[in-house]
């Protein structure tokens, strides 16, 4: 074995990369050569990650299965690149396969060993673990410039008008009653642009906000209570459903007959009060009214598209998968209209339904349409006006590789 490549490679890791030489020297003692004949696998997906895995010689597919069971190449890795550093650490389960592209050398290390080595460098355990909460530090600063991007999306603003300080703080773990969501709720009038009925319904207050972590597809978790169940206003006496955004739309006569043809079989057998404290059914319910009520409404297709994209979460909240994917579907076939046929002249506004074209056919199985899309964007021209968004985008391909 070529110990000084091999520190080299070791080096490469982020984790590893501040470790003296002479600490490293003894990991690469626990290496182990192994060999694979052309189209052999080293890998499946689901697979329990015990070990990380350097390509020496010959190539390494890193590919996902279509829902015909037809092969993906997301990545061809060739020497001196690394497959599945992460797993030293979490051993969690693989997140695709991997197979020899034809015979291939390489170097594998046991996570068991890695730990064994870690116990006698307590040292370089301790630069592991600064090394992982700077890169925490720096997920997080991006989860914030996530959620400025889907702002960008979708035209959300935070109303500051009615912030209220003096809002209880709860712990994480602290169970929310009624009367604690109200502490965290301002209370808002509209007149129905249908039936002209006064409206008072609920919205979430900004010193409310605690944002737990963001997905892919720019799905805020929040701690407590999340906004997007009080973003629909309903109007109790007509069913009408509407944002803070298409509430300025002007209706028709006929627009408004058409509307209540539309939400009449799903308002009538609506029995729910949508103007205080509201559950995952209430927020599921109104977006299904919102969803009638802007059918034939003309709406850009970049706003169709983000409506169906939080519906899926909500399905996502509810655990219903069926659901999600199909307002997934939905969210892309917009998103894609919006891209070809809209005059996108903000540079981020594109670049973020760009990213999540990209992100969204991923989430669905569709590897090798979600890795053009992302593509696209890290070679976008505006690319540096959305570092979030560009870096996040990078970070799936680097995933991808670890795993």
């Amino acid at each position: 074995m070529d110990t000084e490549l091999a520190i080299k490679i070791m080096k490469k890791i982020p984790f590893l990369k501040d470790t003296e030489e002479s600490i490293l020297k003894e990991l690469v003692k626990n290496l182990k050569v192994v060999r694979f004949t052309n189209n052999s696998t080293i890998f499946k997906e689901g697979g329990e990650g015990t070990c990380m895995y350097v390509v020496l010689s010959g190539k390494v597919d890193i590919y996902n299965l279509d829902s015909n069971g037809n092969d993906i190449i997301l990545q061809t890795l060739t020497p001196p690149e690394i497959i599945g550093e992460m797993s030293l650490l979490d051993g969690l389960g693989r997140s695709a396969y991997a197979r020899a592209a034809e015979d291939t050398v390489l170097f594998q290390l046991e996570r068991n060993q890695f730990f064994d080595f870690l116990r006698e460098n307590q040292e370089v355990a301790i630069k592991i673990i600064i090394n992982l909460s700077r890169r925490l530090r720096q997920a997080n600063m991006k989860n914030m410039e996530l959620t400025e991007a889907f702002n960008t999306i979708s035209g959300f603003k935070l109303n500051l008008d009615d912030v209220d300080n003096t809002s209880e703080l709860l712990l994480p773990e602290e169970k929310l009653t009624d009367e604690k969501i109200k502490t965290m709720l301002y209370r808002k009038e509209y007149i129905c642009p249908i039936c002209d009925n006064k409206i008072n319904t609920s919205h979430v207050r900004s010193s409310s906000l605690r944002i737990k972590k963001v997905d892919d597809d720019l799905c805020n978790h929040y701690e407590h209570i999340n906004p997007i169940y009080y973003e629909i206003v309903i109007c109790p006496q007509c069913g009408y459903a509407f944002n803070e955004e298409t509430y300025l739309i002007k209706l028709n006569d006929g627009q408004k007959e058409e509307i209540l043809k539309q939400i009449e079989p799903l308002w009538k057998h609506d029995n729910f009060d949508y103007s205080g404290v509201r559950t995952l059914e209430h927020s599921i319910q109104a977006f299904l009214l919102f969803i009638l009520s802007m059918k034939n409404l003309k709406i850009k297709n970049s706003k169709r598209g983000n409506i169906f994209l939080k519906m899926s979460w909500l399905y996502r909240f509810k655990k219903d998968i069926n659901s999600e994917i199909k307002y997934l579907q939905l969210a892309i076939a917009r998103f894609k209209e919006a891209y070809e046929k809209e005059n996108l002249s903000d540079p981020r506004l594109e670049m973020n339904i760009i990213y999540l074209l990209g992100v969204l056919n991923l989430k669905l199985g569709n590897s090798k349409e979600g890795f053009r899309w992302l593509d696209t964007i890290l070679k976008h021209p505006a690319r540096e006006t959305l570092p979030g968004i560009v870096g996040r985008a990078r970070e799936i391909w680097q995933d991808m590789r670890q795993q």
